[in-house]
Parts: structure tokens; sequence; C-alpha cells
């Protein structure tokens, strides 16, 4: 399993750096072309404003992509860096869920996505706890 859980982890890795950072330098292509967000319909604040929260929370994505490549190792063994990732991962995977049940089911990228993070989640958390039991 932990070659499974370092895969996954790897991964995901990727996937939160590489689409964060995409999603900054692109984000009004992405939210036009991906997301089929009619930006030229909307008015120059609203715009803006999409606009710049969108680039917000890619950066936390590369913020979080940044924790985990920086705590790779530690991420795997019962440590506070576990736990935060443990806790983001639940909080990214929990939160698409919520929304699929509050908004409806998106895209099936995103039904992967929130996969993907609710199992990386779960085997980095039994990582973590058998290390802590052969320490």
């Amino acid at each position: 399993m932990t070659v499974v859980t370092h895969i996954l982890f790897y991964g995901y890795l990727v996937m939160v750096l590489g689409l964060g950072a995409g999603g900054i330098l692109v984000a009004q292509w992405e939210l036009t072309h991906v997301f089929d967000v009619p930006l030229d319909q909307m008015d120059a604040s609203a715009r803006a404003t999409l606009l710049n929260h969108y680039r917000f929370l890619r950066s936390v994505e590369v913020g979080f992509g940044t924790f985990m490549l920086l705590g790779r190792r530690e991420i795997f063994l019962p440590t506070t860096y576990s736990r935060i990732f443990i806790i983001g991962a639940f909080a990214n995977g929990g939160s698409r869920v919520l929304s699929m049940v509050m908004d409806g089911v998106p895209h099936w990228a995103f039904v992967t996505f929130a996969v993907l993070e609710l199992t990386a989640a779960v085997l980095v958390w039994i990582c973590a706890r058998k290390a802590g039991e052969r320490l």
C-alpha cells in the first residue's frame, strides 16, 4: 500500500502545483474555455473581482502544493506535517463532496479530484499511523 500511497500523493502534488500555477497564469482563458464562464458579458468590476478571487484560490493551491513538496518526507510520519496534510486534503475533498450535495454533480474530472483528495488523505493517515507504531 505504501507504493500506491506515494504514487497517489505525488500525483496529487503535481496536480495541485501544476493546476494551481497554471490557473494563476491563464485564469481568464481557463474560466472562459474550461468552465464556460462568459467573462465578456460581465461588467469590468465583476470580471476583475471574479478573476482576482480565482487567482487567489489558485495561489492557495500553489501554497498547499509547496507545503506538500517541502514536507514530502515528514507527511508520511506521525508529525504535524501529516496532520496538516490530512486536514487540508480532507477539507479539499470534503468541500467538493459538499458542493456536489448542495450544487449538483460537476464535470467528471472534479468528481475524480474529490476521490483522489479523499483517498490520498486516508492513505497518508494510515501510513503515518503505521510509521508511528514502528517508532
